[in-house]
């Protein structure tokens, strides 16, 4: 289930309220918030709005930004199920594919490699 964030809320301080209680998964909550926060910043330095990162919206820099962040997230253990609702309730398989695809990417691509490690930084 997608949940929707107040109009009126910072994105940075509620970002529990898009990532849910996550209490099926072995790994704590604060350590999911601070995977997410850690990839909203990396969005945000990218100059992506994270509005756009989670929106249906297939322009390059944009799909960039959700695999290499689902790539980054799945090595943090989370579940291409949570990884899918945290990029905008996107289904699990287009997780996996995220993830398959910044890998190939990571192998071949300096300026994508470049941008996993302003991530790692982030």
């Amino acid at each position: 289930m997608r949940k929707e964030l107040p109009q009126n809320m910072d994105v940075l301080q509620n970002v529990w309220l898009m990532t849910g209680l996550l209490a099926d998964t072995f790994c704590g909550v604060g350590e999911r918030r601070k995977d997410a926060e850690k990839s909203i910043r990396f969005a945000i330095a990218l100059g992506v709005p994270w509005k756009k990162v989670v929106s249906p919206i297939r322009r390059r820099d944009y799909v960039e930004v959700r695999q290499l962040i689902s790539y980054y997230l799945k090595h943090k253990g989370w579940t291409y199920r949570e990884i899918g609702e945290f990029l905008g309730g996107r289904d699990h398989s287009t997780s996996v594919y995220a993830v398959k695809s910044a890998s190939g990417l990571l192998e071949v691509d300096k300026g994508i490699q470049h941008k996993y490690i302003k991530l790692l930084q982030a």
